[in-house]
């Protein structure tokens, strides 16, 4: 067997995409098999006292229609065993992806605990934000209160001038 040469290059997109291949495969065998249960059913229609009495173009009707079946069977059983194939493939390249999502696991494990290290951090600056807070409003009310004067006092002046 040859093996495809080709790196393939470990991302969410291309994973997505194996994993749609996977269902879409999934889709696949289900639709034959439900190819074959109509067959099954259009088989099991007929009892085998029904096929005794059968004589002339009834009997080579039917007679064709089995030959009928017995190639969609065959067509629909090479379908099952390229899907199977073409699964197993892809189930193989996903065992490639679990290193590379352990590590992305990994990563948002410390990811998250940085938040809450951040959060904790966060919490304990909080009474000193408040007073923070007032401080900076006081500040702009004073500023706000200068800047004031000081444009009435520049309004005067050029009253005076």
């Amino acid at each position: 067997r040859r093996r495809n040469s080709a790196t393939v290059t470990l991302s969410a997109n291309s994973l997505l995409e194996l994993s749609n291949r996977v269902a879409n495969s999934q889709d696949e065998m289900e639709d034959s098999q439900r190819a074959l249960q109509r067959i099954d059913k259009a088989l099991t229609k007929t009892s085998t006292d029904d096929l005794e009495q059968m004589v002339g173009d009834e009997l080579q009707m039917e007679y064709r229609q089995i030959l009928r079946f017995q190639k969609q069977i065959q067509t629909e059983r090479r379908r099952l065993h390229g899907i199977a194939q073409d699964r197993r493939g892809w189930e193989q390249q996903a065992v490639v992806y679990l290193p590379w999502l352990e590590k992305a696991l990994q990563q948002d494990q410390d990811d998250l605990e940085f938040c809450k290290n951040l959060e904790q951090q966060l919490e304990a600056f909080r009474p000193i934000h408040q007073e923070l807070v007032k401080a900076r409003d006081l500040r702009r009310e004073e500023e706000q209160e200068r800047l004031e004067k000081k444009a009435e006092q520049e309004r005067l002046r050029r009253e005076k001038e």
